[in-house]
């Protein structure tokens, strides 16, 4: 693959740039030299754009890429073609991007685009293709390398490997894993690190859970010392328990038995005493009721009088309402009576109004006459008084119309002065334009002013961070140590008094005269022992505390370990943000220097930023004035142009209004003469004269037809209520009278009242109808209930009235034998439950910790093989780059023995350093004049560039046959030349030169003066100073 031309189109610092790579082909070594952020790098950026559709090093996308002083409507673009396998390919990519719309004011946003075209070399176009998907994977598949191996084949960072022949095999494992990819050895060695740690955690967690459970086992042996004998003592204890508990059982169904017959005794013996009590309680309260008769014989006496009274209440309650309903019909009947001598009155008012109603019609007749001759003549006056106000208008219009001649004409004038003023100012706006572009220019350099002072801050910042979370680590750290603390004193004081539960179940089990297994007593306080007992829910509360207790344990040593690390990772990550640090501080300074003297300013005074921002302010403040007053220039001549023609059309119209008013003044003088009224006002104010009486006289005649009708209407209803009303009281007295009748034939027939007073004065004892009804019920109900109890308890009379004190102490004996029996045997049971469960986690338990075992030892050998913990000290991964390394060494001597005449030869040493480090990749080089071998770090400052080159081409050569085979004929080697002494920079020359024999173009990027004194075949990259640079090739033949 050989680069031919590379077309930049507002991509970075460049604007339209034109790299020719064919007028370097012939000389195959030229130099690239450009100032620190000309844009040199920018280059490489535009090939691999174009190629892959990335920026070298993906440091910026390609949307990033477009100039800052790019015109608005102009798109950003790199045009690439190149050779390769007899064929030529050109391709043209153009990033995502906003640009000013072509039509009208604001942006459009346009969507990244790619078109790939195939050429033969005689330059017939043979194909193209425009979809990115079909791009990206069609030059993938041709050159078989991706965006980040196509830069490290292109631009060798040949300052690295001088340091690389001298560094250790850890410094060059870290380089040569990333030309090589062979990061999934290093992940796979840290994920079996891990690996085992994670094991060794979990067989430290099962051993600490096994030692807490054989403590947990509660039983009369000691432990022993293997797990698998614990378990087989574990099993006999068991069985004897199960023993234990099935005799218990026994005992308990012979205590329940002896339990049910005392219990049955006492509550029969209770039976007998109960039904005597109540049988002697009845025969009180039987001669009690029999006491009371007399007295039940007048309440119930006086209950039938109130409910007779009670009965016939409703005849009283008929006979009052007709009373007041007879009482309301007469004050209604006197209300009628006073209404009709008021209608009287009002009709003997009516009949003296009679004569001025006659009156009021003859006044009328006339009116209307009078009012009829006068209309016959109103449309002849109001014709009079249109065209009077026609006049008028026209007047009105004539005026204003002359005052708008007089305002276009002064318009007119002032137009043509202001269209003057405008033309001058528009005449600055071309300097205003090359103003403008000096201002883009500088933009791009104080652009990278403010990118450097940013990266600054933000590592100064970064910096800050680090050291704040230092801090506040320590302090966690601290926290953590004091936590872990106090949870391992409360995982002793879980474990003691876990201790003690178990001692206290294990004093119950003791027996007399047999040694205790803790003191070895043959006395035992049970006592005590019942004293100091703990209940089911106890012990399983402790047990429960116990587990929480070992896992806030094991939580907080792991946050201490984890705390520790983190403290550690973010010590080594602000050393790294220092030296970033530093870094950005010299590029600042640098770039301020090029600032102050580009744009004349102090820094320290004036932010550049804000300066050009200043600047372009008052720029554009001063083009939008001109593009304001261009705009203004052409709305005056268009406004001009409608002001004359508005100027000739208002003329027009004043003479033709004023004809019209001429005419409308002789027709006004014609129709007056007409009329028999001179004067017109006259016969209006008459006309509504006649109108406003008539309308008077009419209302009173209204009035009066309106109030005869209604007098004459109230007598009717007057009339008609007195009637009904009249015989409303007659039916209504002939009710009461019946009422009443019946209500004394009732009293007659009764013993209980003899008159309707009486009648009426107990009306208020009628609320006692109800609880008299319920004292008399209670009272039957008693003498019926006594009666009946005292039948049924007739048997219990000649009974011995039992002793229950004794029954129920026996009752008592038999419950606390029971409770006792069955107390031991929920213990025993208990114990059983809580061994058999501690078994069956310990035998799970103990098969899990065989195999982690097991798995923990594959595990270590694994990574002890994979990390070079072995006798050869050479792990997987340095094994792997060792042979890619030796394929380097093999080719780089080929170099190495052309450029030194056969002196020199790299050599892998293959002898075992004292540690890992110095392991695997150690370089010697062979002395052929000296017979030895020596140590790459002894070659002077030539020599070790010679073999620093040979390398670095050697390793490129590597890279690209395991990419594919693809042949990538275009080299930049970025090398600090500087840094030799002048003895070294010749022999350095003398290497290039021979290189050049390769057929290789090579490019070499430097500011040493004695480099482009022997290399004549140059591209240069020079920056104006305002952020924008240009490309310019020179070639010597």
């Amino acid at each position: 693959m050989q680069p031919r031309k590379l077309m930049l189109k507002n991509f970075g610092p460049f604007l339209h740039e034109t790299v020719d790579f064919s007028e370097f082909q012939s000389a195959g070594l030229f130099l690239i030299s450009g100032k620190t952020g000309a844009g040199k790098t920018t280059i490489f950026d535009g090939m691999t754009f174009a190629l892959f559709g990335e920026t070298s090093g993906r440091l910026r996308t390609g949307k990033e890429m477009r100039s800052t002083f790019a015109p608005a409507q102009e798109l950003t673009e790199v045009r690439f073609s190149f050779e390769h396998q007899e064929m030529i390919y050109e391709i043209i990519r153009s990033p995502e991007q906003t640009v000013g719309k072509k039509k009208g004011e604001g942006f459009t946003k346009q969507t990244a685009k790619v078109h790939l075209s195939i050429f033969s070399t005689s330059g017939a176009l043979l194909t193209q293709y425009s979809k990115k998907g079909e791009v990206d994977r069609f030059i993938t598949e041709l050159l078989n390398v991706n965006a980040k191996q196509f830069f490290q084949i292109v631009l060798l960072p040949q300052g690295e490997f001088r340091n690389f022949l001298v560094a250790s095999s850890n410094d060059k494992e870290k380089l040569l894993r990333n030309l090589f990819g062979t990061q999934l050895y290093q992940r796979l060695n840290e994920w079996l690190h891990a690996q085992q740690k994670n094991v060794e955690k979990e067989l430290t967690r099962q051993t600490d859970q096994l030692e807490n459970l054989r403590q947990q086992f509660q039983g009369e042996f000691e432990s022993p010392a293997s797990y698998q004998e614990t378990l087989l003592k574990w099993q006999d204890a068991l069985e004897q328990l199960e023993r234990e508990i099935v005799e218990e059982k026994r005992q308990l169904e012979k205590q329940k038995e002896m339990k049910k017959e005392a219990e049955k005794a006492f509550y029969k013996g209770k039976e007998i005493t109960n039904a005597l009590d109540e049988y002697d309680k009845l025969i009180q309260k039987q001669e009690t009721l029999k006491a009371k008769e007399s007295k039940m014989e007048e309440t119930k006496q006086y209950f039938a009088q109130l409910s007779w009274i009670n009965e016939k209440k409703d005849l009283l309650r008929q006979e009052d309402d007709y009373g007041k309903e007879i009482e309301e019909i007469n004050h209604s009947l006197k209300d009628i009576k006073q209404q009709l001598k008021k209608n009287q009155s009002e009709q003997e008012a009516l009949r003296k109004q009679k004569e001025d109603y006659e009156k009021w019609q003859t006044q009328q007749e006339d009116k209307q006459y009078a009012l009829k001759r006068i209309n016959d003549e109103l449309p002849t006056v109001q014709k009079i008084n249109q065209l009077a106000k026609q006049s008028e208008q026209l007047y009105a219009s004539m005026t204003q119309r002359q005052n708008e001649i007089d305002t276009l004409k002064k318009q007119l004038e002032k137009n043509q002065s202001l269209k003057e003023d405008l033309s001058q100012k528009t005449q600055q706006k071309p300097a205003l334009q090359e103003e403008k572009l000096q201002l883009y220019r500088y933009d791009e350099l104080v652009r990278h002013f403010v990118e450097a002072q940013a990266e600054k801050d933000s590592q100064k910042t970064a910096y800050k961070k680090t050291q704040e979370e230092i801090e506040r680590l320590k302090q966690q750290l601290e926290v953590y140590q004091q936590a872990e603390k106090n949870s391992k004193d409360q995982l002793t004081t879980a474990r003691s008094e876990n201790a003690k539960m178990q001692i206290a179940r294990l004093q119950l089990l003791l027996k007399e005269e047999e040694p205790c297994p803790v003191c070895g007593s043959l006395h035992h306080d049970s006592v005590y022992a019942k004293q100091h007992s703990y209940t089911l829910a106890e012990i399983t509360q402790n047990e429960e505390n116990l587990a929480q207790s070992e896992e806030t344990y094991a939580q907080t040593l792991e946050e201490k370990q984890k705390t520790s690390a983190a403290l550690e990772s973010r010590r080594k990550e602000q050393e790294q943000i220092s030296v970033k640090l530093t870094k950005a501080q010299e590029n600042l300074q640098e770039l301020t220097e090029e600032c102050e003297a580009t744009l004349e300013i102090s820094i320290e005074k004036t932010e550049p930023k804000a300066y050009l921002q200043k600047w372009q302010d008052k720029l554009n403040k001063e083009i939008k004035e001109i593009e304001e007053a261009e705009k203004k220039q052409n709305l005056l001549i268009e406004e001009a142009e409608k002001t004359s023609a508005k100027l000739s059309q208002l003329q027009e119209q004043y003479s033709n209004d004023k004809e019209e008013v001429t005419k409308l003044s002789a027709e006004q003088d014609t129709l007056k003469g007409q009329l028999s009224y001179q004067n017109t006002e006259d016969l209006e104010k008459q006309k509504s004269q006649l109108e406003e009486e008539i309308t008077t006289i009419q209302k009173k005649i209204d009035q009066y037809k309106q109030e005869e009708e209604k007098i004459q209407t109230d007598l009717t209803t007057l009339n008609e209520r007195n009637s009904q009303y009249q015989q409303q009281v007659r039916r209504s007295q002939e009710k009461r009278n019946g009422i009443k009748q019946k209500l004394d034939q009732a009293i007659q027939k009764s013993s209980f009242v003899s008159s309707e007073e009486e009648m009426r004065q107990l009306l208020p004892e009628l609320k006692q109808l109800e609880s008299l009804r319920e004292i008399i019920e209670q009272d039957q109900n008693e003498r019926e209930y006594t009666k009946k109890r005292l039948h049924e308890l007739k048997d219990f009379k000649e009974k011995v009235r039992p002793d229950l004190k004794n029954l129920e102490k026996k009752r008592q004996d038999a419950e606390e034998k029971e409770a006792s029996v069955q107390t031991s045997l929920i213990q025993k049971q208990e114990v059983l439950r809580s061994n058999q469960k501690i078994m069956a986690d310990f035998q799970q338990l103990y098969a899990t910790n065989q195999n982690e075992m097991e798995n923990m030892s594959q595990i270590k050998q694994l990574a002890e093989t994979m990390n070079g913990d072995n006798l050869e000290r050479l792990g997987i991964e340095r094994y792997v780059l060792q042979s890619f390394f030796a394929e380097v060494l093999e080719v780089a001597n080929v170099r190495l023995n052309k450029l030194t005449q056969g002196r020199y030869q790299f050599l892998l040493s293959n002898e075992k350093g004292s540690y890992k480090k110095s392991t695997g990749l150690e370089i010697s080089i062979y002395d052929d004049h000296a017979g030895t071998s020596r140590r790459a770090h002894t070659l002077s400052g030539g020599e070790s560039f010679i073999a620093a080159l040979a390398l670095a081409l050697s390793l490129g050569d590597v890279i690209q046959s395991h990419a594919g085979g693809v042949l990538i004929e275009t080299l930049f080697i970025d090398e600090g030349f500087g840094s030799l002494d002048e003895e070294a920079l010749e022999m350095a020359i003398e290497a290039l030169e021979m290189v050049e024999d390769e057929g290789r173009m090579i490019g070499i990027i430097s500011h040493v003066q004695e480099l482009k004194n022997r290399i004549t075949q140059q591209m240069i990259v020079k920056t104006d100073g305002s952020g924008q640079s240009y490309i310019t090739n020179r070639i010597v033949d």
